[in-house]
């Protein structure tokens, strides 16, 4: 039984590797392309575009996403139908992204004007910034459903059709047709459209929904949503508030800086991804609690010993890697090890806190949120935002504070679940 297993999860593991691991690779090819090609500025206005995506999308989801995991385990246990939960999950979305698209729409002009660029710059930016963000939001629910059903191969196929749109927008700029930010951004917003219309052709009539509507369905998702909605919340305004206040007191060059050596770090973003694509949808079949939160705690460990290898590579290889982006980036070893001790942090994170949502354990999360809220705002007025190390530095305490209270999380809910659990 333990030697099935166990081949079952090499054959997986090796299925990502080949397939989502080359999707993830071309992603992460293109932007390294990005990094070496784009002029500085451009880059740096393509850094401040992409984290204000990445603000725009984890707060349009506010844990919508996760709620998916726990749902799909509590209709697999008996109950409602998961198609029900899973129309009212993506009407939640959409009206939050119509709120968090408002938001941004205000802020990124505000910082991109203090940073010196051009309003027509900026808006192209934010328009293509957007429509990414709606057309990401549809395609994330799409493949984690996907996954969810068993379909891995399907889920590779997606990604992969869809990060071809990015090597086609790396290509125009090494041919030097087009080195501008937009056609980065351009390219991102055809992976999402692709990928979408990909997703949505093999779930066609694959959902069950009950024939009439389900009482007290929104209901049941706010109680869920409601205590994750401010760490997720949090999560996403620590990452997009730093690099905010970098531009307007380091410049382009620091955003340039941070955003290229965080390219770097898109490498472990595979192995990160993992968790995602695969650890989190497998585990979640399984209905002995005992047993999902034993293989949490091994998934755990396994990310922990990798995140330690990546730590060790970025302090003793950083040539090769700086090489990689560039001569411009040459001199940024300590600000790599620092991006890399990032993200090894954020590979034990990521299993940790997505395992934490599929069991219901957000019960504690407002208080996350606070801490790293509090955390943000006693640091930030005395922090130097104008230096990369520096920047990073303080995106790698965050980090370090969210896997320490999502271990806590994960502690507490082992022995005493009634303290962590979301009602019922």
């Amino acid at each position: 039984m333990l030697r099935q297993r166990l081949i079952a999860w090499f054959r997986l593991l090796f299925e990502f590797g080949l397939s989502s691991g080359f999707a993830q690779a071309i992603g992460m090819i293109s932007g390294l392309v990005y990094v070496r090609y784009m002029p500085i500025s451009d880059y740096a206005l393509y850094g401040l575009a992409a984290t204000t995506l990445t603000f725009v999308t984890i707060s349009s989801d506010l844990g919508l996403n996760s709620s998916i995991t726990y749902f799909w385990r509590r209709a697999r246990l008996g109950g409602t139908a998961f198609g029900d939960y899973l129309v009212g999950i993506r009407r939640l979305r959409l009206i939050l992204f119509l709120c968090v698209g408002l938001i941004a729409a205000a802020i990124f002009p505000a910082v991109g004007q203090r940073s010196h660029y051009g309003l027509d710059a900026l808006l192209i930016a934010l328009t293509l910034l957007l429509v990414s963000a709606l057309l990401q939001m549809s395609a994330g629910i799409n493949l984690q459903m996907i996954r969810l059903l068993g379909w891995f191969r399907r889920s590779y196929v997606c990604d992969i059709a869809g990060q071809s749109m990015r090597v086609l927008a790396a290509a125009i700029m090494v041919l030097g047709i087009s080195r501008s930010y937009w056609m980065a951004l351009l390219g991102g917003l055809m992976c999402s459209a692709v990928t979408l219309g990909a997703s949505s052709w093999m779930l066609r009539g694959k959902i069950e929904r009950n024939r009439v509507p389900v009482p007290g369905l929104f209901k049941a998702i706010m109680r869920y949503v409601g205590p994750a909605a401010p760490a997720v919340l949090a999560f996403a305004l620590q990452d997009s508030v730093i690099l905010w206040l970098a531009a307007r007191f380091g410049g382009p060059h620091v955003v340039a800086s941070v955003f290229a050596v965080n390219r770097i770090t898109a490498i472990v973003g595979v192995l990160s991804t993992f968790s995602i694509v695969v650890i989190v949808p497998r585990l979640a079949g399984i209905t002995d609690i005992r047993r999902f939160i034993l293989a949490g705690w091994i998934a755990k460990a396994a990310m922990a010993i990798v995140g330690l290898g990546v730590i060790a590579v970025g302090a003793l290889l950083p040539g090769p890697l700086l090489w990689l982006l560039g001569p411009q980036y040459a001199q940024l070893d300590h600000e790599l090890l620092a991006a890399l001790t990032t993200a090894a942090i954020t590979l034990v994170s990521t299993p940790t806190v997505l395992l934490n949502r599929a069991k219901g354990w957000v019960r504690l999360d407002p208080l996350v949120a606070l801490i790293q809220i509090a955390l943000l705002v006693a640091t930030v007025p005395f922090w130097d935002f104008s230096t990369p190390l520096s920047v990073l530095l303080l995106s790698m305490m965050l980090s370090g504070s969210l896997l320490l209270q999502g271990l806590a999380i994960s502690l507490i809910g082992a022995f005493r679940p009634g303290l962590v659990t979301a009602r019922p």
